[in-house]
């Protein structure tokens, strides 16, 4: 009895504390200072990677987006540089990145660019420990869309 009370208490703790997407995306926001954003349209099926960045006085947005089912791992990697990021792989043969540049208004400038890419990768100014946070972040970003990755830093 004492052991179904124990897991009873366990399967409502999680469903009570466990994050929405839409939280999950503000916790990366906040934690980048804005500087990453994520999105995701149920009408075209694309998870959309929005990086803001400040180029002297222009402040400039990249998106890139994809179908979030061709992600299959993420993992985090470590540059020359000793800087962390988050790594997607996508399926087998890659996939089809669509790349654009917004201005301030969120109005795109120049071309738009579609690119099969094997993989994607998320740059975020973080320490190891902070960046296995945003990892674990991304990877419920993609459970909560129905999408269970593999944590390529395990195999």
């Amino acid at each position: 009895m004492k052991n179904i009370i124990t897991i009873l208490i366990i399967l409502i703790t999680n469903i009570a504390l466990g994050q929405t997407f839409n939280e999950t995306k503000d916790w990366i926001s906040s934690n980048t200072k804005g500087s990453e954003q994520v999105l995701f349209l149920k009408e075209d099926n694309q998870i959309y990677f929005l990086s803001v960045r400040q180029a002297g006085t222009l402040l400039t947005t990249f998106s890139n987006n994809f179908d979030p089912r061709a992600v299959v791992s993420i993992s985090s990697v470590k540059d020359e540089n000793n800087k962390y990021s988050i790594k997607l792989k996508f399926k087998e043969g890659g996939t089809i990145v669509t790349k654009l540049m917004l201005d301030k208004n969120k109005n795109p400038v120049g071309s738009v660019d579609k690119i099969n890419m094997l993989g994607w990768k998320i740059y975020v100014e973080a320490d190891k420990e902070m960046i296995s946070r945003f990892k674990k972040a991304y990877i419920h970003l993609f459970k909560e869309l129905g999408i269970q990755l593999k944590d390529g830093d395990i195999f």
